[in-house]
C-alpha cells in the first residue's frame, strides 16, 4: 500500500448496553486527541467494537449506534494512582428514550 498513512490509536475499554439489553465489553480505538463522545457523535452509523475474548483473539463486531442505549468507559483502578477529585469518573451516555440518570448526558443525539 503506497501512500498509506499509519495512525497510532489507543484502546479505550468500554461497556456497551444495546437497546435489547445485550451487554458487550470491549474496546474502541481512538486517534490521538479523540474522545468517546467524538466517535459516538460522528457521521458513521456503525462503529467497530473489539470484544474482550482472549489475549490471542479479539473478534470485531460492528455495532449500530442507533441501537446503543449506553456506553460507559471502564477504568481499571489497579492501573491508575488514587486521585481524590471527581474528574476521573467513567463517562456514561444514555439515549433520550431511556430512563434519565443524573450521571448521564441528557438527550444525546446520535443521528
Amino acid at each position: 500500500m503506497q501512500g498509506s498513512k499509519v495512525v497510532s490509536k489507543s484502546a479505550l475499554k468500554v461497556y456497551v448496553r444495546m437497546h435489547d439489553g445485550t451487554r458487550l465489553v470491549g474496546a474502541f480505538y481512538l486517534a490521538p486527541g479523540e474522545r468517546l463522545q467524538d466517535i459516538m457523535n460522528d457521521d458513521r452509523s456503525f462503529i467497530p467494537l473489539y470484544l474482550d475474548d482472549t489475549k490471542e483473539h479479539n473478534p470485531v463486531v460492528m455495532i449500530s449506534k442507533r441501537y446503543v442505549s449506553q456506553v460507559e468507559e471502564i477504568i481499571d483502578n489497579r492501573d491508575r494512582p488514587k486521585v481524590s477529585n471527581d474528574t476521573n469518573r467513567p463517562l456514561s451516555f444514555t439515549l433520550a428514550d431511556e430512563p434519565k440518570s443524573t450521571d448521564s448526558l441528557k438527550n444525546l443525539e446520535l443521528e
